[in-house]
């Protein structure tokens, strides 16, 4: 019996007719995914069943490469580590005289951006002599130090600068290290540099 290009056979389970397309003549073999199920060689004990986890028993076998190194490669074990450099910044940043050296700055330039001349929420009080290098000049190692140090507290050292302005400036983030391979390849000083920029502006 046939319909259309397929044919009818039978469902190799329950033994019911099925309509086959003629593309799947050799392939289908069952009406339903249930009779199908119900006659794979699993269910009919061709094959045993075996269900164990493929590392049962095998606790121990496997150890994750960083185990027992925790901290191995922090502080002082690591490679860039500066003496704790990290720390005292942001010990010097969130410090109360910073602070008030920031807000002279900004009441300087009456909070307004000395690039763009706008005024709003993102202004900030930029180093024209980066920070890091005021603190390694000085060496300076300690909170304590670094109060003491008229050279970070000169407000001719700041500026105010909106966000978007302060990240294109050759000091801000990444662009830092593009900065002192520049000024150390060029011979000119961090202090030459201020001067150079003063003299612009």
């Amino acid at each position: 019996m046939s319909k259309k290009n397929g044919q009818i056979k039978q469902c190799e389970y329950c033994q019911k007719d099925m309509y086959v397309k003629k593309s799947l003549l050799n392939r289908k073999r069952f009406c339903s995914r249930s009779c199908q199920g119900k006659i794979t060689p699993l269910a009919l004990g061709k094959i045993e069943r075996n269900n164990k986890a493929w590392n049962k028993g095998l606790k121990g076998v496997q150890v994750a490469w960083n185990k027992g190194l925790k901290g191995y490669q922090a502080g002082s074990k690591n490679g860039n580590w500066k003496g704790g450099k990290t720390k005292l910044m942001d010990a010097i940043r969130t410090c109360a005289k910073y602070k008030n050296w920031r807000k002279e700055v900004f009441t300087r330039d009456n909070y307004t951006c000395q690039f763009c001349e706008v005024k709003d929420k993102t202004i900030q009080a930029d180093h024209i002599e980066p920070l890091a290098i005021l603190v390694d000049n000085n060496n300076i190692r300690t909170l304590k130090e670094a109060t003491k140090c008229k050279g970070l507290w000169n407000i001719d050292n700041g500026r105010t600068l909106c966000k978007k302005c302060h990240k294109e400036t050759d000091t801000y983030g990444v662009n830092f290290i593009r900065y002192k391979k520049t000024t150390a390849q060029s011979g000119i000083t961090p202090e030459l540099h201020v001067t150079l920029i003063a003299t612009i502006d």
